[in-house]
């Protein structure tokens, strides 16, 4: 219950301890975060495939947008995507064209 209370950044990685917490990350490690390690071929024929880091006790929801100046512009893409030990994947197949294609990651 403490480690849910405690909004301090011990690691200086941008999460507080409690997200952390939440996320299955390490608070006293900047390195160990929440985050998107990349998209790969964004609007290719096959779609874009984006990563993160990620731990194996933890779902996933992913999330897109190609604007971010309107309200509420993300849409849901997937959800109760199971997380593997040091990376998860997933394919977004709905890329059309160019983009701008920006994702955002959450612990479910």
């Amino acid at each position: 219950a403490a480690k849910a209370l405690d909004p301090g950044d011990d690691d200086d990685d941008g999460l507080n301890n409690w997200q952390e917490w939440r996320c299955d990350t390490v608070p006293t490690s900047k390195s160990s975060a929440l985050r998107l390690n990349g998209v790969l071929r964004p609007g290719a024929p096959n779609g874009a495939i984006i990563r993160w880091a990620s731990t194996n006790s933890r779902t996933y929801a992913l999330s897109r947008c190609t604007n971010l100046l309107i309200q509420s512009p993300f849409q849901l893409l997937a959800s109760g995507i199971p997380g593997q030990v040091d990376s998860t994947s997933y394919t977004d197949t709905t890329t059309v064209g160019r983009g701008p294609w920006i994702y955002c990651i959450e612990v479910e």
